[in-house]
């Protein structure tokens, strides 16, 4: 490869990998004021005339500019079309306007292409015969080095344009930016690797110590609580879906993925509410408690009433745990103040009392939040503090039902009490991380 200045007239363009040019009136604009900083990439097709190999969105800004002569970096005759579609992919790599799509699905066709031309390169320890025989051909690292960056970005940007044609379902496609695709996906192989272990877990483990895993029962909850007798439980603990469209508030590329967590719609919540409470009504017992989380903003007044309707008994004193050693959440800090407060309502069927051991205490449960790193559920929240809210309300041997288990930190709570728990939830990778748990800690 030379570089040349060559009469703009003396190239010709053929077929081009990107068809639309844009708008090349600012860009002729910068050419004439500066010149052209980039060469374009041509190949020698003898009697001083070129075939444009990369940069035909320069050239055409060139000729509007009116630039008869210009810079231009000359491959020798004889290109082969891979070779030549390589050059190309190469150049448009190196574009600012790329969408993070567009960068990944080049990056692996550069790859590709090359291994193509060149063969595959192997990796790994040879004798000095071997490494003469194989030396020849194209790696990662190859491609990496042809791009001037690290080979941990190059071979993590491949993987995601594999992932993106192997995987449609993960809608990696439709991220925002390449960091949360690239998230979205280490969170799927996370959620995967889960799954097989838990099943390794299940499959091996002794069944007299299986009950604890079975515990968690896996699917919705209006069909599952049909099993359940009426009037048999001693205390239910319900943290459904808000229908404050949590995903989108906290951002969470890890619920996105999630589609057990299936938030309720504003217009269906009411009627949702009435048949959460309604089924929590029928299996209780008449000496019974419910803990019901909700989001006051705002729904404070219609879980309220819906309570009351069903004909629980209680008042609009929420209990509060109240979080320590973190920062607040504001949606609009201007006008409004950070919360560190989660609420829920306690409220009672028949002739239930609190633990005479725990008359009086008050309403504020102060809890650290589990770490993001130690987090399986979005809205988990710690097994101390449960196990607080558990023994106010309920005695050892009492009966459980978590209707929205999540992490199942409520039946371990519940376990740890010894308390006689059971609990459902939609998604399945969430039992998986809770199996995982238990053994990890030796209880299964």
């Amino acid at each position: 490869m030379r570089v040349e200045i060559v009469n703009i007239d003396s190239i010709t363009v053929a077929d081009r990998h990107r068809k639309d040019l844009g708008d090349l009136h600012e860009l002729a604009r910068s050419i004439k004021e500066k010149g052209l900083i980039q060469p374009i990439a041509v190949e020698d097709t003898g009697d001083n005339t070129y075939d444009l190999l990369a940069g035909g969105r320069r050239l055409g800004a060139c000729r509007l500019a009116e630039i008869s002569t210009i810079p231009v970096r000359v491959y020798e005759s004889g290109l082969s079309t891979l070779e030549r579609k390589s050059i190309e992919l190469e150049e448009n790599i190196r574009r600012k306007d790329l969408e993070y799509q567009e960068e990944v699905n080049l990056k692996r066709d550069i790859h590709n292409l090359q291994v193509q031309i060149h063969g595959e390169k192997f990796g790994g320890a040879r004798t000095d015969l071997e490494h003469a025989l194989v030396s020849e051909g194209h790696s990662m690292r190859d491609t990496a080095e042809l791009l001037g960056e690290a080979l941990s970005t190059t071979s993590q940007d491949i993987k995601l344009a594999e992932a993106m044609v192997m995987m449609p379902e993960l809608g990696l496609d439709k991220c925002k930016n390449k960091s949360e695709a690239l998230k979205l996906l280490n969170r799927a192989e996370e959620v995967a690797i889960r799954a097989e272990l838990a099943t390794r877990m299940m499959t091996t483990t002794k069944r007299k110590n299986i009950k604890l895993a079975d515990l968690y029962m896996v699917g919705d909850f209006f069909e599952l609580v049909q099993n359940v007798p009426s009037g048999i439980m001693d205390i239910v603990e319900v943290d459904p879906p808000y229908a404050i469209n949590l995903p989108t508030i906290k951002d969470s590329i890890e619920m996105n993925l999630d589609t057990s967590y299936a938030e309720i719609p504003e217009y269906e919540y009411a009627a949702f509410l009435e048949r959460v409470i309604g089924e929590c009504w029928r299996i209780m017992n008449d000496h019974s408690w419910l803990i019901f989380w909700f989001a006051p903003e705002p729904w404070f007044e219609v879980v309220f009433q819906t309570l009351m309707r069903q004909g629980f008994r209680g008042r609009r004193m929420t209990a509060k745990w109240v979080k320590s050693g973190v920062g607040g959440q504001s949606r609009q800090p201007d006008i409004y103040l950070s919360n560190l407060t989660e609420e829920f309502f306690y409220v009672y069927k028949g002739d239930a009392t609190i633990n005479i051991e725990r008359r009086g205490r008050n309403n504020v449960f102060p809890y650290s939040v589990v770490s993001s790193q130690n987090k399986i559920h979005d809205t988990e929240r710690p097994v101390p503090l449960m196990e607080d809210v558990l023994s106010t309300f309920a005695y050892e041997g009492a009966r459980l039902f978590v209707p929205f288990a999540g992490s199942g930190n409520t039946l371990r709570a519940g376990m740890n009490l010894n308390m006689s728990p059971l609990g459902c939830d939609k998604g399945q990778e969430y039992k998986d991380a809770y199996v995982l748990r238990l053994a990890e800690e030796g209880l299964i």
